[in-house]
């Protein structure tokens, strides 16, 4: 999959793939975000990013947190606007991919291995 060059790419592909994973028209995902199907179809049309309020709504109608949205939106697809290379980016998806345990084990190491450094 090739990446987006935008942000506003990346969130207009990431609700694209929520709409097609409820089997959902665009018209449809209006309806149940109450908001007028215009605003679904500009943000394909125009490359618009969502407003807050219009991504919330939207969030709302797939019965997730914006949060959610995020963290299911695939890192590798992001923009490089994030300033992450190839190695940073791998391992923020191996990261990822821990239990939240491990994940918490991982921190601590890494936070060991910067305090050491600092020393």
């Amino acid at each position: 999959m090739k990446k987006d060059k935008t942000l506003a790419d990346a969130v207009n592909r990431q609700i694209r793939s929520l709409t097609r994973e409820h089997c959902w028209t665009n018209y449809r995902l209006a309806k149940e975000a109450s908001v007028p199907v215009s605003s679904i179809n500009n943000l394909y049309s125009r490359g618009n990013c969502p407003t807050l309020p219009l991504l919330e709504r939207l969030c709302d109608a797939f019965g997730i947190t914006i949060a959610d949205f995020f963290d299911g939106m695939e890192s590798g697809n992001l923009p490089s606007a994030y300033g992450l290379t190839e190695e940073e980016d791998a391992f923020l998806q191996r990261y990822r991919s821990l239990s939240k345990t491990n994940q918490k084990i991982a921190s601590a190491y890494l936070e060991g291995m910067i305090n050491k450094k600092k020393k």
